[in-house]
């Protein structure tokens, strides 16, 4: 037996759903467009600092030779990729469902090499506790990139405005 007021309080959590769907669909749209954007910004000055090494006379704007340079320079171009790519994530979220969870693999294993060169010590006299904190960054923006991922169209509870179809008495 159903009280009257059982289809309010469903239609209420559905609702409810529905609006934290939205939230973190925008939430995971602004994760996606900002780190878009840095990685972008990123790979571009990479790129350049290659181009700029090349002219001669000019010091590198790298603490590395020319092979660093070069390296650097394939770097930039892969962020420039993949930051374009989470553009495309950023303006329609389920076309690119898994733009977002190679990412976040991505970030998990440059938080693993960073803790591992702070592990060996080398790394520590030069760098401090830098690769650290940046883990333990990298992992909460892959936590982010997994909490947040849009669910699959037509996945999750009805909409609203549809009714609920169940057993009436």
């Amino acid at each position: 037996m159903s009280s009257p007021d059982s289809g309010s309080v469903a239609a209420g959590r559905a609702e409810l759903g529905h609006d934290l769907r939205v939230v973190k669909l925008r939430a995971y749209r602004m994760l996606s467009g900002v780190l878009g954007i840095a990685f972008v910004v990123l790979g571009a000055s990479l790129a350049l600092a290659f181009v700029t090494y090349q002219e001669p006379g000019r010091s590198p704007t790298l603490p590395t030779g020319p092979v660093g340079h070069y390296f650097a320079a394939l770097a930039g171009c892969a962020l420039l990729a993949w930051g374009g790519a989470l553009l495309g994530v950023a303006r329609s979220p389920w076309a690119g469902r898994s733009v977002g969870t190679a990412t976040a693999v991505a970030l998990v294993a440059m938080a693993l090499i960073r803790m591992l060169a702070w592990v060996v010590g080398d790394y520590y006299v030069w760098l401090g506790d830098i690769p650290r904190l940046e883990a333990g960054f990298f992992l909460v923006v892959a936590l982010a990139f997994v909490w947040l991922r849009p669910e699959a169209p037509g996945a999750g509870p009805p909409p609203p405005s549809v009714p609920e179809r169940g057993l009436t008495s």
